[in-house]
């Protein structure tokens, strides 16, 4: 089932709703730097793991871990959607809000040499539906990386099963700080990823660190252009988007300064 009417959706929103409360304090940060609130530190929904190493294949996130929501299944097989967000901070920017689909981290910061990924697990075929159209590659630091220049890419199959695809070069962040995240472009016309090979540094960047790739499905965007004030997103500025009842809904500040400031949000979840 799914709502497919304005009655329906009335309907849904009249029913009892999954309401979450999240809050994360204040994180260190830089303009226009994006900071992973779930690492960073202690959130309402607890503080995430470092993933399994990529030699290990990485692994799957689920509802219910530490650092995500634990989100109930809609009755008799419904659908899952974010009805409502709304939220503030003490810093002006922009909270996302993703579905943590997989993750690996591992990587090395002075290996130049390709760093494959062993034994990735499928994606799961609800979370990252027609073949992972929709993901988006990101990189994320576990333990800063050295200040020396250096370019990356990420060999990846495509969600039309189209292999040896490489992400656009980009100089990888200098002295990778700690749960910084940094997003890559996919190979020009994908839509999509299917599923990572390896990474690979033009350089090194001077210190090994450890760092990660992550596959995120965007579900929504909260705009905060002012501090200490709160803003709010309807279902239709949402557009409804689809959550599974094991979605791993992860937070992430884009702030405007040297802080991600303290973060409020409240989202609604309704089936129908």
């Amino acid at each position: 089932m799914a709502i497919t009417t304005m009655d329906g959706l009335v309907s849904a929103m009249g029913a009892t709703n999954q309401d979450f409360a999240f809050y994360s304090p204040s994180q260190t940060n830089v303009a226009g730097g994006f900071v992973n609130l779930a690492r960073a530190g202690v959130t309402s929904f607890g503080q995430a793991a470092v993933p399994t190493v990529a030699g290990s294949g990485g692994h799957v996130p689920t509802d219910g871990a530490a650092g995500y929501p634990t989100i109930a299944a809609g009755a008799g097989g419904t659908t899952l959607y974010i009805s409502r967000l709304d939220g503030f901070s003490t810093i002006a920017g922009a909270l996302l809000i993703f579905d943590r689909i997989y993750a690996a981290s591992g990587f090395n910061g002075t290996l130049t040499s390709a760093q494959t990924i062993t034994g990735m697990p499928s994606l799961p075929s609800a979370r990252a539906p027609n073949s992972g159209e929709g993901l988006e590659i990101w990189l994320e630091d576990y333990t800063a990386l050295g200040g020396s220049a250096s370019n990356v890419t990420v060999q990846y199959t495509n969600s039309a099963g189209t292999a040896s695809r490489n992400t656009v070069s980009e100089a990888i962040t200098a002295s990778f700080p700690v749960h910084r995240m940094q997003k890559l472009r996919l190979q020009d016309g994908d839509i999509g990823v299917q599923s990572i090979q390896s990474l690979t540094l033009s350089a090194t960047t001077g210190t090994a660190g450890n760092f990660g790739v992550t596959l995120l499905k965007r579900k929504a965007t909260l705009p905060i252009p002012l501090l200490n004030t709160g803003y709010v997103m309807d279902f239709a500025a949402l557009g409804l988007p689809t959550v599974q009842s094991d979605s791993a809904l992860q937070f992430v500040y884009m702030g405007s300064t040297t802080t991600t400031g303290i973060v409020f949000a409240n989202f609604s979840v309704i089936s129908g």
